[in-house]
């Protein structure tokens, strides 16, 4: 979103000389990203970078007849300087994505060769942008500038490595489809992708709410690869017993006897954060521990919601008692 008031209509000025966009204004940036650094003009000098960024600016169609009136133009890496004079486009680092003509009375930006904005010389050249007179300028027309700059290639280098972090993060984040084995497994144990997500209070229209499904059900599937027969079939007489350290035989059905509201086997991973007389009591009360969590918004594979289940459940045996 650009800059509203006078901020709007500061020059962005045009430059053969530098090899780095920049900008004064924090609210030009439609992508920004905090980036200490630093850069030089190309007579001596130093410009402070606060961030670096993406630009969107709507500049004035040569057609006055154009429906829309302006066009759009992107700035990929924008440096943000608040403290410089004027906004600026380097042309060498837009050669190749657009082309630009200069005339001794202006001159014209273009795509493809198609004219898409003007360029005015009320001082330097200056793209003129949607909304702007002709040859206005926020510099003064009597004085000499020198406003190029040179951003060095080992901050450039540095910025290109923490966009590439922070790309690499991005897509770890990401969480992949479901695998034919998933689907296969929501199919038979949910009958499907829809009732698996209102059963955990998830939306099938919302990506997100999908994304968080994917989630649920990798960590369902792992934790019941991990822990054999779920179901207790095969097991020696030893493993059936209770151990010295205290742990116990987990019921696969709540305290009367009815099919849990999520089998037991996929939510069994959390009963370990409770006593024995806790989940016995949630069992009466929930079906099973992962029942519980989700009715009070929390998820049954996240340590710090088991612990504040625990906590609930502590509250809620209290006031029963």
């Amino acid at each position: 979103m650009a800059p509203t008031g006078p901020s709007y209509n500061v020059d962005w000025i045009l430059s053969t000389a530098s090899n780095a966009h920049y900008a004064n204004h924090r609210d030009w940036f439609a992508y920004y990203k905090p980036f200490k650094s630093h850069a030089h003009g190309t007579i001596g000098g130093r410009l402070d970078v606060e961030g670096v960024g993406d630009v969107e600016l709507r500049v004035k169609k040569p057609n006055r007849n154009a429906r829309p009136s302006y066009s759009t133009i992107w700035l990929k890496n924008v440096l943000y300087c608040p403290l410089a004079v004027c906004n600026q486009v380097s042309i060498p680092s837009i050669i190749g994505s657009y082309g630009v003509a200069f005339r001794p009375e202006g001159g014209k930006i273009s795509r493809d060769n198609v004219p898409i904005g003007i360029i005015d010389t009320p001082v330097l050249p200056k793209l003129r942008l949607s909304g702007q007179p002709p040859n206005q300028t926020c510099l003064d027309r009597n004085e000499i500038y020198a406003l190029s700059l040179i951003w060095s290639d080992e901050e450039r280098a540095r910025w290109e490595r923490v966009k590439a972090a922070d790309l690499e993060s991005e897509r770890s984040s990401r969480v992949s489809p479901y695998t034919n084995e998933e689907k296969d497994w929501l199919k038979e144990k949910w009958g499907g992708e829809f009732r698996f997500l209102r059963a955990h209070l998830l939306k099938i229209h919302d990506e997100e709410d999908r994304a968080e499904g994917r989630r649920i059900v990798r960590a369902m599937m792992g934790d019941s690869d991990d822990s054999g027969d779920v179901e207790g079939e095969n097991k020696s007489e030893e493993e059936e017993e209770e151990s010295d350290d205290g742990s116990f035989t987990i019921s696969y059905t709540n305290g009367r006897g009815a099919k849990p509201i999520i089998p037991h086997d996929e939510g069994h991973m959390a009963d370990y954060y409770f006593s024995e007389k806790e989940l016995l009591w949630i069992e009466e009360n929930y079906g099973n521990s992962a029942s519980f969590l989700i009715t009070y918004g929390l998820k049954f594979y996240n340590d710090d919601d088991c612990e504040e289940g625990k906590w609930i459940v502590q509250a809620m045996m209290t006031d029963d008692a």
